[in-house]
This record gives C-alpha cells, sequence and structure tokens, in this order.
C-alpha cells in the first residue's frame, strides 16, 4: 500500500465520495434533505455536489430522488474481478477454520487509511448471525482485533496515520506486539459478549488481507483462542 498523507485530503472529494455510498445504502435512491442530514451538511452545499457528479453521469435525478449513474459501472467492473480473487484464494482455508473451529470466521482488507471492509463471513458449528455481529461493512482500524492485525502488517498506514498524529503511542507497541507474536485478541472491546481473535493473511509472501475467528464469550475463551492457533499454522 502506498504512503497516504493524511494531512492533504480534499473534502470536497471526501464529502461526493460519501454521498454516493450514503445513495448505495439507501438502496440506490435518496433525497437531497435525507443526503444532507446524514452528512450534516446545508442543503445548498449537498445540492452542488450532487450537481457536479450528475453532470459527470455518476448519478442522475429521478423526480425528487438522486439516483446512482450508469457511469459506475465503468469503474466498478475493473476491481469486482480483484474482490473476487481474494475470496476464491482463501476460501477453502477460511471454510476449513470455520469448521475446525466452530466460530465464525470473517475474511477483511484495508479500505482506505481509517476503516477495513468486510469481504465474506463462514458460519461454523455455533455460527453468529452475521446482521448481528456486523454493524456496518466497514469498521475501525484501531478498534478490533482484525483492525489492528491489518495496521500491524501494513508500515505505510502506520506511518501514514503516525504523521498525523492519529496513532497513540500504546498502539504502536501494541503493533509490535502482534507482529511478534502473530495475531491480536479482541476480548469484548468492540462488542459485549463476542470475542474475537485475528491473523494475518499472505499470498507469496505479500500481506493480503485478515481473517478474524469470532464466537460468544463463554463458548470462546481466551484459552480456546489459543489452543486454536497451533492448528491454523
Amino acid at each position: 500500500m502506498f504512503m497516504i498523507n493524511e494531512n492533504r485530503s480534499i473534502q470536497s472529494v471526501e464529502r461526493s465520495m460519501l454521498l454516493l455510498e450514503h445513495i448505495a445504502q439507501r438502496q440506490g435512491s435518496a433525497k437531497l434533505s435525507e443526503l444532507a442530514s446524514a452528512l450534516n451538511l446545508p442543503k445548498s452545499t449537498v445540492y452542488g455536489l450532487l450537481n457536479t457528479l450528475a453532470a459527470l453521469g455518476y448519478i442522475s435525478r429521478q423526480g425528487t430522488a438522486y439516483t446512482l449513474g450508469l457511469r459506475l459501472n465503468t469503474i466498478s467492473k475493473h476491481v469486482i474481478h480483484l474482490e473476487d480473487e481474494i475470496k476464491q484464494y482463501y476460501h477453502t482455508f477460511i471454510q476449513q477454520i470455520a469448521k475446525l473451529s466452530g466460530q465464525t470466521c470473517y475474511l477483511a482488507i484495508a479500505c482506505g487509511s481509517k476503516e477495513y471492509l468486510y469481504l465474506a463471513a463462514y458460519h461454523g458449528t455455533t455460527a453468529l448471525n452475521i446482521e448481528q455481529h456486523i454493524r456496518s461493512p466497514r469498521e475501525s482500524l484501531t478498534a478490533s482485533a482484525i483492525g489492528k492485525v491489518i495496521l500491524a502488517n501494513s508500515p505505510d498506514l502506520i506511518r501514514s496515520l503516525g504523521r498525523a498524529d492519529l496513532l497513540p503511542s500504546e498502539l504502536v507497541h501494541e503493533f509490535k506486539q502482534i507482529q511478534i507474536q502473530g495475531y491480536a485478541l479482541d476480548l469484548e472491546n468492540t462488542q459485549q459478549g463476542l470475542n474475537c481473535i485475528a491473523i494475518p493473511l499472505f499470498k507469496q509472501g505479500v500481506f493480503t488481507a485478515a481473517l478474524g475467528i469470532s464466537g460468544s464469550k463463554s463458548d470462546f475463551t481466551q484459552e480456546n483462542m489459543l489452543a486454536l492457533l497451533p492448528k491454523i499454522f
């Protein structure tokens, strides 16, 4: 991953991308008032951004609603196969881990400099409900075991966030420990009653994704999580 300069972000670009995401989250159609409320921005500001996106073909207007434009397809078709390749490459391995552990396994990758993206979930014999335990398709990189494993194995991301003073010193120390031990633990840190252990996944020696294995605290204790590691590696 290339270096990201957090101090050189362009606000209008970020807002435009958020608008597209919010429209997508509303089944591809949203009104101006809904988008202004979601971004906590004046309607006039949001209208200007929508007008620019519409002129470029990334959205269109249908009555009082704004919908995603077909031009987005010309972009997405070039990256969809990348997601499929990652899922296909790790599918058998993660499926085996889900069966071995009996827990729910998640495949995730970095998404920008602050979040990670869930690509797939594999349910074991004591499967969790994915709708219940994944609050959104993306989560913060610094809040969970999966995110910390991704950061610990992404030196460019660590440097980018460090230069922007977005990483507490205790987290940097934790990342070094994760690199040494090869895993990260989440003991109800992100959700009450839920434990998780995460490990890095490599392809031809290059860090590619993270595997998170989650279960209830009563069933998937720290002892059980650590006992699982020798069976994985």
